[in-house]
């Protein structure tokens, strides 16, 4: 947990191992054909299916097993699947939101009740720990891939295509906008040339509170066995 900063909590999950591979794929799929319900079957113009796609391509998932999820969306003997958003608290009192799509709502909620409770943390009501939190669009730009400008000037570009917060970590510019307007705001800097890694939907921490060594390791483990879930698809933390 040392330097889980909130970056490093929303990357996706990059080197990932065999035994994980396929849990992660199975995740990932899940987000795909969620998104790709309804008419519009193209990332293209589907923002929310571009997004998920590009979580796909980001663990280098084939395609073949993208266009599967895709094609999904579209077979009506397939389980409806729909998302959720679960407000906890964790060890040490640190505020959780768990996010993720599932066929069965009720399974998901008793399953995640029991393991937060279990790994030492308690259910919140709704609105309690969501407001300790702001829903943005993230977009990470690698600055040895991206070397038509400098890290200053990628810093002006950004500021003017609207982005309302930078932060370089290890040779990354991580970008947030207003969730609305990432399509917008990834168009932008690829008009003056930017390789953005990928882009996504999070829940950012308005403020975060740091740990002990101890709480780290309690806080770390509480979170790698919610993450565990099979209908978890992201879990925030208000943690540095």
């Amino acid at each position: 947990m040392a330097g889980h900063s909130k970056w490093k909590q929303i990357k996706h999950k990059k080197g990932i191992t065999d035994a994980k591979r396929g849990k992660i794929f199975s995740k990932i799929s899940r987000m795909i054909t969620l998104a790709a319900r309804g008419s519009d079957q193209n990332p293209g113009t589907n923002q929310k299916l571009r997004i998920a796609v590009e979580r796909g391509k980001a663990v280098n998932m084939p395609r073949d097993v993208i266009e599967r999820a895709i094609d999904k969306a579209a077979n009506k003997n397939e389980s409806v699947l729909e998302e959720f958003l679960y407000e906890a608290y964790g060890p040490d009192g640190v505020a959780v939101l768990i996010e993720g799509i599932t066929d069965s709502k009720n399974r998901s909620t008793q399953e995640i009740k029991h393991l937060v409770s279990e790994s030492g943390g308690k259910f919140a009501s709704p609105g309690t720990v969501l407001w300790m939190f702001e829903k943005k669009g993230v977009v990470e730009l690698p600055l040895e891939k991206n070397t038509l400008q400098t890290k200053e000037e990628w810093e002006l570009s950004a500021i003017d295509a609207g982005a309302d917060s930078i932060n370089e970590e290890n040779g990354t510019l991580f970008m947030t906008v207003p969730s609305q307007e990432i399509h917008l705001f990834v168009s932008a800097l690829a008009k003056k040339g930017a390789t953005i890694e990928t882009s996504f939907i999070a829940y950012i921490p308005k403020t975060t509170m740091k740990l002990t060594a101890d709480g780290e390791d309690r806080v770390g483990l509480f979170l790698n066995a919610i993450e565990e879930n099979d209908d978890v698809q992201e879990v925030y933390a208000n943690i540095e």
